[in-house]
């Protein structure tokens, strides 16, 4: 599947890839309904994860400048137990090397 989507060049800069990490996003206030077997409408509110990143960490190479590059997913749905929704996707410019 990914495979499809990796050309030949992506294969040289990608040798160069030495971790990948994630990291939930910063908390914030948002809205944690009470489990099943309480109350419709008995909501409460709450710190929780609104989306997370994904951080590529590369060696010294010669396809771009960056040592990171990060992928950022915005869902503030994400542990309300309804199905999540993608807000938002940021992703960093890779400083292309001379």
């Amino acid at each position: 599947m990914i495979s499809q989507l990796i050309t030949q060049r992506d294969e040289a800069a990608l040798a160069h890839l030495v971790d990948i990490r994630t990291e939930n996003l910063p908390g914030m206030q948002v809205k944690c309904f009470a489990p099943p077997h309480r109350a419709a409408g008995s909501g409460s509110h709450g710190w929780g994860v609104q989306g997370f990143k994904i951080v590529f960490h590369f060696a010294p190479n010669r396809y771009f400048t960056n040592s990171e590059l990060v992928k950022t997913f915005y869902i503030p749905n994400m542990l309300d137990g309804s199905e999540p929704m993608l807000e938002r996707v940021e992703g960093c410019v890779a400083i292309v090397s001379a």
